[in-house]
């Protein structure tokens, strides 16, 4: 914000749980609590959730709803947090996993976040500084490209300096090179996102 004058666009308001493997029992299979590291993505209505295997035995897993507003505290209580998960997982639609990793969540164990985008830039840099991934074009995780298009930024920015120097010549060449591919994707994750509300609040 302070290089290039934009500011983040708040999109959506996620919650992300860590269970250790003594409290959360389920399956280790695809659907949710697989192994380390495995990821798996489900949805319902306007609902996404994730989840992944860690090392230890426990178990990630996270939620975003579009019905959500991105910047509200969400859980306050302990009562708070139960009555919401019990009212989304509580019926039989969700499988059985997701089931016990919202029943074996406490307050201590959610961390609440608001993931937002920026807008479409055409400055990243100035004199001696450049931006890469997310803070020069962060954008909303409807593709799954984030990692992917950071580590291109840097790709990138390795070959200039390789070409030109570490100099101003070669940081404004990678921001010429890599704006337009990243400006395309943010545009198309910002229309996926979109469409997937559409088709949720259909429903």
């Amino acid at each position: 914000k302070q290089l290039i004058g934009d500011a983040p666009i708040p999109r959506l308001r996620a919650t992300f749980s860590l269970l250790p493997a003594d409290r959360v029992e389920c399956e280790r299979d695809s659907v949710g609590g697989g192994g380390p590291g495995e990821l798996a993505f489900m949805a319902g209505d306007n609902l996404n959730v994730v989840t992944m295997g860690l090392s230890d035995g426990g178990v990630m897993w996270s939620e975003t709803d579009g019905g959500d507003a991105p910047t509200d505290r969400l859980f306050t209580s302990e009562a708070a947090l139960r009555g919401r998960l019990d009212a989304r997982y509580g019926d039989a639609s969700w499988p059985a996993n997701i089931r016990a990793m919202a029943t074996a969540t406490r307050l201590a164990d959610v961390l609440e976040s608001t993931v937002s985008e920026l807008p479409v830039s055409w400055k990243w840099g100035e004199g001696d500084v450049t931006l890469l991934g997310d803070a020069a074009h962060a954008q909303l995780p409807a593709l799954s490209l984030g990692v992917s298009t950071a580590l291109g930024d840097v790709e990138e920015l390795v070959a200039q300096v390789r070409r030109h120097g570490l100099s101003r010549r070669a940081l404004r060449r990678y921001e010429r090179s890599r704006m337009p591919a990243c400006a395309a994707l943010q545009l198309m994750s910002r229309a996926m996102w979109w469409l997937n509300s559409q088709v949720a609040s259909s429903r």
